[in-house]
């Protein structure tokens, strides 16, 4: 996974959206993926997240503040 480069994150600084990140958690809760998300506000980043729950579980993060937890839709990670 590429991570953002110092002038994306730079550029993020200045933005209006704010900055998320919703981990990918496995049944054993390790995390196993991690995405950055740019939203308006925490309804937008709510929905992006549930998107993403289909194999693995996902927590949603702004910046240190836990904001939800989304199951997944299949159970078929096979605890890895």
């Amino acid at each position: 996974m590429k991570l953002p480069s110092f002038n994306q994150m730079a550029e993020v600084a200045q933005s209006p959206l704010l900055e998320y990140r919703a981990y990918s958690v496995n049944r054993s809760g390790r995390i196993v993926g991690r995405t950055y998300l740019l939203c308006e506000h925490d309804e937008d980043a709510i929905r992006q997240a549930i998107a993403l729950a289909h194999v693995h579980s996902v927590e949603l993060w702004k910046k240190d503040k836990f904001i939800a937890r989304f199951e997944a839709f299949s159970s078929g990670d096979g605890g890895s």
